[in-house]
């Protein structure tokens, strides 16, 4: 698989379930608004700015993870599941039902429509690490993605970073500390699931007493 610096080299600039493609959903009256703006990154953004880019949500539920999730439908093959805490969106998943699976390829167009390279910049720069046994209490592939700022010859400082990986049929993108917090979660529910175990296979005291024979 292509470290996702040399794969953003050969894609074209050009966002992924943009705004241009949800024109099939009703449009929101701020998505004209935000489409002249300069776009921000999805991930870290707000639901008021998702609802003006994509429409207004069809799903709202407790997440599981904590604080609330919301879905959208861009267009009616694609789908946007994003989840909110502290009003703040920290972990948001990509479904396009045009493929059986969205690839690391796919991912790496999602990234460059949220975080776009411009050579002409050249004080940033982005690096992945694969961890192709899990990462955390997940398993499967899972990628951290980095952004490096240059601020002098050979002096990097580290910037924006975030997890990703497939989820079901799409893929997921989650900041460091969402990924922490959903971590934990799932450890405390694993913990509880094993509990239950335990009392299930713990074989119960026979009570009463036994029938006296008949003399």
């Amino acid at each position: 698989m292509k470290p996702i610096l040399v794969a953003l080299t050969a894609l074209s600039i050009g966002a992924y379930l943009s705004c241009e493609e949800a024109q099939t959903a009703e449009p929101a009256a701020a998505t004209r608004q935000i489409s002249k703006a300069r776009p921000q990154p999805d991930l870290g953004s707000t639901i008021v700015y998702l609802t003006a880019k994509y429409g207004k949500p069809v799903k709202v539920e407790k997440a599981w993870c904590g604080g609330t999730a919301y879905g959208f439908r861009p267009t009616n093959m694609t789908y946007v599941y994003a989840i909110e805490t502290n009003g703040v969106v920290n972990d948001i998943t990509y479904f396009d039902f045009n493929k059986p699976q969205l690839t690391q390829e796919d991912s790496v167009v999602l990234f460059r429509s949220q975080f776009p390279i411009f050579p002409s910049i050249t004080s940033i720069t982005w690096a992945d690490k694969e961890h192709t046994k899990g990462l955390g209490e997940e398993k499967g592939k899972h990628w951290t993605v980095t952004q490096w700022i240059v601020e002098s010859a050979g002096v990097l400082r580290e910037g924006k970073s975030f997890i990703s990986n497939p989820k079901d049929k799409g893929w997921q993108f989650r900041t460091p500390e969402q990924f922490a917090a959903e971590q934990a979660v799932i450890k405390a529910l694993k913990k509880k699931w094993l509990e239950q175990e335990k009392v299930k296979r713990t074989p119960r005291k026979k009570s009463g007493t036994s029938k006296a024979s008949a003399s």
